[in-house]
């Protein structure tokens, strides 16, 4: 057994879901969503597998030649990333992303130092 293949078997996501320790053994994408609620934080972990995901890349890249381009070059926009875990997650899990630039400050106002 070589390195990579010895790495990989034993690479293993492990997380607390319902006070239990749950392993996973294949790539999971795991959004982990929290709220405040009184002096206590409150949140719940959603998982999807990676075979979910490329389903919906495929699915998508079939309806939208701009898309399956833009996932090509590794340049997906916010909306692809919204869209992939939309449809890989059956509409249960939409996501709001907003863009953040530095340079840009696309949402923010500039600052003053900006102007000058």
């Amino acid at each position: 057994m070589d390195y990579c293949s010895r790495y990989l078997s034993d690479d293993w996501f492990l997380f607390v879901s319902g006070g239990l320790l749950k392993r996973y053994a294949n790539p999971v994408f795991n959004l982990i969503v929290k709220w405040p609620r009184g002096n206590k934080v409150r949140g719940q972990v959603i998982g999807i597998s990676e075979y979910e995901m490329n389903r919906a890349i495929r699915k998508l890249s079939n309806a939208d030649t701009g898309f399956a381009r833009r996932i090509r070059c590794l340049e997906p926009t916010p909306e692809d990333v919204e869209a992939i875990v939309l449809e890989a997650s059956w509409g249960y899990v939409q996501l709001e992303l907003e863009v953040y630039d530095k340079n840009l400050r696309t949402n923010k106002q500039p600052l003053k130092d900006d102007l000058e």
